[in-house]
Parts: C-alpha cells; structure tokens; sequence
C-alpha cells in the first residue's frame, strides 16, 4: 500500500508516519516544513517539500498513490482569513488533485476536528447526526472543509474523521499547562465543572488507519476520542501526580479569560507575531463540555481507545522531560 500524508512532520502527522512506515507501507510525504531529524529521518519515507497554496506541489505526486491522509492544517493564526486558506482552500485544492490523479486513489481520509461541528449541547455528547454549529473560526473552518470533501465523494471514496483534544508527545499545548502545574499552579476557566475529551495520540492514529482500511468507512464520519470525557479537576489531578505536585487552583471567570486573550491578541498584532491565545481560543476555552460520542467508530471500525489518562500523560512527560522541556 502507498500513502501520502499532508503534514507529517507535524504533531499527528509524524505519529500517523511512523506507524504507517512500522506496517510496511510506502510513504509519501507532503509538508511545507522540513523534516524533523528526531521524528522521521531514519524512516524510509519520500518527504516532499511544498505548499498546496502556492502551486509548489505538482499533481504527479497523487498518480501512483492508494491512500490519502490529509492531515495538515492551520491551528492557530492571527486572522480568520488564514485559517480559512489553510484549512479550507488548501483541502479544496488537494482533494481536486486526487480526483485528477491517473490511477484512482482508494479512500481520501480527511483529520478533520471535534470543533468543527462545536460543544456539547444541553450537557450532550455530540454524535454524527448532531448539526454544525462551530464557536471559533478554526471550527468554521474545519466545517468549511469538510463540506467540500462531501461534495466529492461520488468521485472519490472518502472517510473524515473528528478527533478530540489530542495529546502525546511532540505537543506543545499541554506542555503549557503541565509547566503550570509543575510550578503549582492549576488554572481553571469559570466556575462550573467543564468537561473535555482527550485522546491519545497513538489511539488517535490507530482510528485514523482503520477509517482508511475498513470497507465500512467510504463516506462516512467518525468522532475519535477517548471512552469518557474528564472534568478539568481530574485533568490536573493526573498531571499534579505525575510530577509530585500540590497545586493550587485557581478559578478564571470567563470575562477574565476574555480579557487576557484579547489583550494577548492585541500585543499579537502589535508585533506581527501569532499568539496561543486570542478572542477564537477564548470561545472554545469557555465552553463546558466539549465531549463526543465514539460509538459509531467502535462499531463499525472496531475502534478501541486503550491509553489510560495517567499512561498518556506519563508518556507525554517522560517526552517533554527528554526534550528538557520540564
């Protein structure tokens, strides 16, 4: 079987690389980043180097390809307009190329996200048949993407799937508040129990394979996340054991979380430079439940998320300390 993967030098991507390069299938890699000498450059991969953007990605690369694993994307960015040219314009122009490849790609397998269809309503975990409504640009975005994947797919056999909050090594998110905790420190957004849905990173690439694998998958949508969505609390508590800490938590109205991203998003663009946090990371960070049902991927992928939350954070620390980033 051979694979191309958008994006995978990134965070997912590379994890998504290394277990296809481990099941014995032909890589092909698409990013606009060079390689990463720790993550893949002992895999026997072929790394392109290029931009669906800019027209530095030639359409012969899809032409002896089986399977399409379009993982790249925009997270963060200062504007709605480029979330909007590297989640929706750039999967527009990738899924037109595999439509125009000589020989027919398999399955086109789409990491969309658990945002772009938004928060639990009414306390609900959101399923398959819940209705869009995104809080966030990047949400929108997704949205926006997954909505032209599902145009095409009487030309070509598709599978999106939605993570949730993914965690592992090699991410940088959660190693902000693992180094917040690690100081003693827990910082709390609102009053309320929130509740978030995490996955691992292997577990996540395990579900990612089996969307592209299974005969099942063609045209379908699959949350992917964990059994059970956690309360903050439990969160913090797993992370404060892991590294031996008593930390004190501290509650953060939502108007406060508002006004620090928004002044964080101001000094953004003061100094031309992309900041974590701003008004769009704000609307998602209040919310109280971003959980997901992952029924429909249990029964028909068979998917089985087995990380524990301490055994995935373990592994993301012992990373994050091997880095000496903690």
């Amino acid at each position: 079987m051979k694979a191309l993967v958008t994006g995978g030098t990134g965070f997912i991507g590379s994890h998504l690389v290394e277990k296809l390069c481990s099941n014995n299938n032909s890589v092909r890699c698409i990013s606009k980043d060079y390689l990463n000498s720790d993550q893949l450059d002992k895999l026997n991969i072929e790394f392109i180097k290029g931009d669906l953007l800019n027209g530095s990605v030639s359409e012969d690369l899809f032409d002896d390809i089986d399977v399409v694993y379009h993982v790249a994307g925009i997270t963060h960015a200062k504007t709605r307009k480029e979330f909007y040219e590297g989640n929706y314009l750039a999967t527009k122009k990738l899924i037109e190329y595999c439509i125009n490849a000589k020989s027919k790609i398999k399955r086109f397998v789409y990491v969309s996200s658990l945002t772009a269809v938004g928060p639990s309503i009414d306390g609900y975990e959101v399923d398959e048949t819940t209705p869009y409504h995104p809080v966030s640009d990047y949400g929108m975005s997704k949205m926006m993407a997954e909505y032209e994947i599902l145009k095409h797919r009487n030309k070509i056999p598709i599978s999106i799937v939605r993570p949730s909050a993914v965690y592992g090594p090699r991410e940088r998110d959660m190693y902000l508040y693992m180094k917040s905790i690690k100081h003693g420190v827990q910082l709390l957004i609102g009053f309320n129990k929130k509740y978030l849905n995490l996955i691992y990173v292997d577990d996540l690439v395990d579900g990612i394979i089996m969307a592209a694998e299974k005969i099942k998958a063609e045209d379908e949508i699959y949350f992917l996340g964990s059994q059970t969505s956690y309360p903050n609390e439990d969160i913090g508590k797993a992370i404060a054991e892991i590294l031996n800490r008593h930390p004190l938590n501290i509650h953060l109205p939502h108007c406060m979380i508002f006004g620090i991203c928004g002044i964080e998003e101001l000094l953004g663009k003061m100094c031309n430079k992309q900041m974590y946090l701003n008004i769009q990371k704000a609307r998602e960070l209040v919310q109280n439940n971003w959980a997901c049902s992952i029924e429909k991927a249990k029964s028909q992928l068979g998917f089985n998320p087995h990380i524990s939350l301490y055994e995935g954070f373990l592994n993301t620390f012992i990373w994050y300390k091997k880095m000496g980033w903690l």
